[in-house]
This record gives C-alpha cells, sequence and structure tokens, in this order.
C-alpha cells in the first residue's frame, strides 16, 4: 500500500443507473465492490474482486443467477459485502412477488477461484431485513 489514493476506475461500463453499492476492504488490501444494476431484463447483483497485492480490479461478474423477472432490491443497505483474502460473501434482499412486497435474503460467496451459485438463506412470509454477512480466515 502506498498510503495514497488511486486514480478512479470505472467497474462497469452498462449504461443502466448502478444502485445499493457495497464495498468492504481487508487488512491487506483486498477489496469487493458489489452493486445492483439493470442487466435490461430486471435488476441483477454484480461484484468485483480487488487484488491488493496486484493492485487490479476484476471485471463485474453477475452473481445473483436468477433468471426471475423479479428484481433484487435497490434500496440503501439492502446489499452487504465482506471479504477476508481471496474469499469474499455477498448477502442482498431479492423481491418474490410482483407487488414488491416481500424480500427474500440471498448470498453468494467467492472461493478464491470462482462465485459459487447464490444460495436463498431466508424465506419466510415476512421481509427479510437489515442483512449482514461476515466471512472468516
Amino acid at each position: 500500500a502506498t498510503n495514497s489514493w488511486s486514480a478512479e476506475v470505472t467497474l462497469d461500463t452498462r449504461t443502466s443507473t448502478a444502485s445499493a453499492p457495497s464495498l468492504s476492504v481487508d487488512a491487506g488490501g483486498n477489496a469487493i465492490a458489489a452493486w445492483v444494476q439493470s442487466d435490461g431484463t430486471a435488476n441483477s447483483v454484480y461484484a468485483a474482486r480487488f487484488d491488493g497485492a496486484a493492485g487490479t480490479w476484476s471485471a463485474p461478474a453477475l452473481i445473483d443467477g436468477s433468471t426471475a423477472t423479479f428484481p433484487v432490491n435497490t434500496a440503501t443497505n439492502s446489499l452487504v459485502t465482506s471479504i477476508s483474502g481471496a474469499r469474499a460473501a455477498v448477502a442482498w434482499q431479492h423481491n418474490v412477488a410482483t407487488t414488491g412486497s416481500v424480500y427474500d435474503l440471498y448470498v453468494a460467496r467467492f472461493n478464491g477461484t470462482s462465485w459459487a451459485a447464490a444460495e436463498l438463506v431466508e424465506a419466510s412470509a415476512s421481509n427479510a431485513a437489515q442483512p449482514s454477512v461476515a466471512i472468516d480466515n
């Protein structure tokens, strides 16, 4: 680390607005950035990783794996991230109905090599609220 700001980097070149951004950085300078953005059909979850040793960002990856037409929540604090070394996790609220009245909670994990399929971790009849995620070594 050089203890200075780097130049800004554009992580995604889609023309639709990105919302609900989340950024986590570990002690080694590695980072995970995630956001919600339209894929042309519905709002989807994307993530990019920063390698602190190499000083480079990965290409953004679509991580929600959803083919549903119901959108991901775009509200502030509806998507959260965590990183530790080469491993990361992203959790988000995903709508289960066209009314937008009930959100379930999903999580996707990066194992150092690839993203695992998103997993449903909460699916009650009520909203999953105030998501939080953590990862350790």
